[in-house]
């Protein structure tokens, strides 16, 4: 059987618009939104949440913990 992930890649400091991925859409995150929309999906296996290291993507790491039902959280 073919294993399918599916790849998020998320960083606060986006020159358009700097948190785009934490703006609240009715209550929650849009990152939130988007994990949840994937993890519905019966063709997708694994998620994984792609971001830096960098000091402003912090609050999207402390985040994600809320999500971690969907998604494996691995720093490095």
């Amino acid at each position: 059987m073919t294993k399918i992930v599916a790849s998020i890649e998320a960083r606060m400091g986006s020159s358009r618009l700097p948190g785009k991925v934490m703006l609240d859409i009715e209550g929650k995150p849009a990152i939130g939104r988007l994990i949840e929309r994937l993890s519905k999906s019966k063709l997708i296996n694994d998620l994984i949440i792609a971001t830096t290291t960098n000091v402003k993507d912090d609050i999207l790491w402390t985040s994600l913990r809320f999500y971690k039902k969907w998604i494996r959280l691995q720093s490095s």
